[in-house]
């Protein structure tokens, strides 16, 4: 498995993962994808902000799923340390 920090622009279909300490915000958000608020494109990121925080209210459905008692702690089982810092 390929771990990238950064955006994945030649690939025909793409899946990430969204990972923030402590609770995502639509300013950390943008931050950390690069988009200003003067962007053209904010509008989209704006969406795509709500679609994660949306999403994210399902992860510790699925970290109950793989019997952990939350998300940190499924986190912590499957990622090695390196991958948890990244």
């Amino acid at each position: 498995m390929k771990i990238k920090t950064d955006f994945v622009t030649n690939s025909s279909s793409t899946s990430f993962v969204v990972m923030s300490k402590g609770e995502l915000t639509l300013q950390a958000f943008l931050r950390a994808v690069g988009v200003s608020n003067e962007s053209l494109f904010l509008d989209i990121f704006i969406k795509l902000f709500y679609l994660f925080k949306n999403d994210l209210n399902n992860a510790q459905y699925y970290a109950r799923q793989y019997g952990c008692s939350s998300v940190e702690e499924y986190v912590e089982n499957i990622f090695q340390k390196k991958v948890q810092k990244e």
